[in-house]
């Protein structure tokens, strides 16, 4: 699957398994993962495509993205809505 920014991922292999992320930006072989807390915008995590899967796109980050006004707090909030409808 293809991810862009603003998707919202759940990591399924590593010892972050189960951990959700959102999608900054990607590379040819990797996916550049935030999660405002452990992973921030400063150090992204880098992580092979094939072990996360989609929950959803939220247009918001996807906008905050794209204006490079993208902050820790933006992330933790949309994560904090994903666990709350238990994506």
């Amino acid at each position: 699957m293809e991810y862009k920014a603003g998707d919202i991922v759940i990591s399924v292999a590593g010892h972050d398994a189960g951990r959700h992320y959102v999608v900054v930006n990607k590379t040819t072989s990797r996916v550049l993962l935030c999660d405002g807390r452990y992973s921030k915008i400063s150090h992204s995590k880098a992580k092979n495509p094939k072990h996360i899967r989609f929950v959803y796109h939220n247009e918001q980050i996807e906008k905050y993205i794209a204006n490079n006004q993208l902050y820790d707090c933006h992330i933790r909030n949309a994560l904090s809505n994903v666990s709350h409808l238990g994506g």
